[in-house]
Parts: structure tokens; C-alpha cells; sequence
């Protein structure tokens, strides 16, 4: 696959992930536990939204979600010119994978809940981090499938 393709991809799938966010952030200020995203006591992003863990002093995750989803697909779509922006790609997914592990520890062993939303956001950046090595791992040149 080309670097032009892994691109794409990039910023198809961060657009995607900017989407989830915003409804996560929808979740957090307007939810209500009938939304099609909760689906039982296990499964249920109401619960996870009005946790105490869905903000930082006050600043919804949902919203550092969207920037930094945000930051990705930039970053993939001013890749031209010479401009290189893919560099900044794998310390962004990196740091967004590593609180991937966190809501995954919080999800499983605290709040005891799990939101169908942020699932969709994970899988996301697990598969961001991954075109991002391979994008690191090629450079400039071609990315083998």
C-alpha cells in the first residue's frame, strides 16, 4: 500500500473517530439513558458519560477526543509539499493508545461499564497507531501489505 493510500486512510479513519467523538460529547451534555448507545447495564455510554470519569477538571474526554482526532487527520492531510506532517502522526496515536489502555483498565475494573461509543473510538486508534508505525517504518517509500 502507497504512502498516499495509508494517507487516505488516515484521514478517512480520524474523520470517522472526529464523528464518535462528537456524539460521545452529544452523550456527555445531553444523553439519556433510552439513546440507542445504551444497550444494557454493561453496555451503556449514559453511564459511562455521567461517571466520574468522562472529564478532566471539568473538560469532557469526548472533547480532547475531537481534537485529537482532529490533529490526526491534519496532520495526514497537510502531508504535501514537503511539509511532512506524517512525523507528528505516531507520538499522536501513541498518546492516544496509551489512554486507550487507561479507559480500558477504568472501564473493565472501576466503573464496571462499558460504552459502545468509545469501543467504536479504540478500535479506531488501535488501527491509527498501527498505519502510523507502518507509516514510520517506510518513510517515504512505499507501505507493503
Amino acid at each position: 500500500m502507497s504512502k498516499e493510500k495509508v494517507l487516505k486512510l488516515i484521514k478517512i479513519l480520524s474523520f470517522i473517530g472526529i464523528i464518535v467523538a462528537s456524539y460521545s460529547l452529544y452523550e456527555y451534555y445531553f444523553g439519556a439513558p433510552s439513546d440507542f448507545c445504551n444497550i444494557n447495564e454493561a453496555f451503556n455510554c449514559y453511564q459511562v458519560a455521567k461517571s466520574g470519569y468522562s472529564d478532566i477538571l471539568g473538560v469532557p474526554i469526548a472533547l480532547f477526543g475531537m481534537i485529537g482526532f482532529g490533529l490526526i487527520f491534519t496532520c495526514a492531510a497537510w502531508n504535501r509539499e514537503g511539509k511532512n506532517m506524517h512525523k507528528f502522526l505516531l507520538p499522536l496515536t501513541l498518546l492516544s493508545l496509551l489512554s486507550v489502555f487507561y479507559f480500558i483498565y477504568l472501564s473493565a475494573f472501576v466503573i464496571h461499564v462499558w460504552c459502545p461509543a468509545c469501543i467504536v473510538s479504540w478500535i479506531i486508534i488501535v488501527t491509527l497507531f498501527i498505519l502510523s508505525v507502518l507509516l514510520g517504518k517506510r518513510g517515504n517509500t512505499t507501505v507493503n501489505s
